[in-house]
């Protein structure tokens, strides 16, 4: 028996053994008897020299002593990691017993080539929504972002790329996410590399025409600027001028929330403006005028 586990050990044989059996020939197991009494419960009789003789032959980290299950999430007993956490925090720190102690760095090479494997995650806000970008880890085929809702963590997108957009987000909210790799087929899932993202407050109205408009003279060149919350859905912006009773169109093609007169208008003169935006291909044009700005060239 010695000779086997020796051998098993040295050639990294994986071997099911029945550890909470009944000692026997074809199915292993550590339990020499098992008994049951009422009022005293289960009684176990551990076979403790066959445990000695196999506990070597057990997958544990070489320092620690960890037992590292073959669940890539699920930690094996109350001593024991996953092996998700093993390849994330101890392979490249202390190794395992059946590797001798070998260090590796937890994509299947060694510590001498350097491979970047801690997530690093920064942020953009805008307007309703946060853009995340990370660095790439060597041996990852994909990556995945977490969103910790009520204390738990929820997958929220898988992408193979390094960043991703959060979108629909509320203002003055509060966003936990994480993002995790997975490398040789095998998530991390660590998420340490946490951070708290916010977005900032939306601009843009929900009506069909320019609202809030901002009116900046320019003495030295006879000019007017206007400036306008952006239209949800607008492709266009129109500005309109009253002129001698009737409404005139100026122009129909500006793509910004902003526009600039011409120079030189005459100083003194009084204009009524309005301003439209094309939203689904429609213009509206009653609400502009109902809500037209009056400016005097300055």
């Amino acid at each position: 028996m010695t000779l086997l586990r020796d051998y098993m050990i040295k050639h990294h044989i994986n071997h099911t053994f029945w550890c909470l059996n009944t000692n026997s020939g074809d199915t292993g197991g550590l339990w020499d008897g098992l008994g049951f009494m009422a009022g005293s419960g289960t009684t176990i009789k551990w076979n403790e020299p066959k445990y000695e003789l196999f506990e070597k032959a057990l997958w544990q980290t070489s320092t620690t002593g960890k037992y590292i299950g073959l669940d890539h999430q699920v930690a094996l007993g109350k001593n024991g990691i996953s092996l998700g956490e093993f390849y994330s925090k101890y392979s490249n720190t202390e190794g395992s017993n059946l590797d001798g102690g070998k260090k590796v760095n937890g994509n299947g090479g060694n510590n001498d080539t350097p491979v970047v494997q801690t997530i690093k995650i920064s942020s953009t806000a805008g307007e309703g929504s946060v853009k995340l970008s990370w660095n790439s880890i060597s041996n990852a085929d994909k990556y995945a972002v977490y969103q910790n809702v009520n204390g738990s963590w929820k997958q929220i997108a898988e992408t193979t790329g390094n960043t991703y957009s959060m979108t629909g987000l509320t203002y003055g909210t509060n966003y936990k996410v994480a993002v995790v790799a997975r490398v040789n087929n095998a998530w991390t899932n660590d998420y340490s590399n946490a951070i708290t993202v916010t977005p900032k407050k939306t601009t843009s109205n929900t009506d069909d025409y320019p609202k809030n408009i901002k009116v900046n003279y320019n003495t030295q060149y006879h000019q007017v600027q206007f400036i306008w919350d952006k239209v949800q859905g607008a492709d266009k912006y129109g500005i309109a001028v009253y002129l001698a009773g009737k409404w005139r169109i100026q122009t129909s093609n500006i793509t910004t929330n902003s526009f600039i007169t011409p120079k030189n208008l005459t100083p003194g003169m009084t204009y009524k403006v309005a301003i439209a935006a094309r939203v689904n291909g429609k213009w509206n044009t009653a609400d502009p005028i109902k809500n037209a700005v009056t400016v005097t060239i300055k």
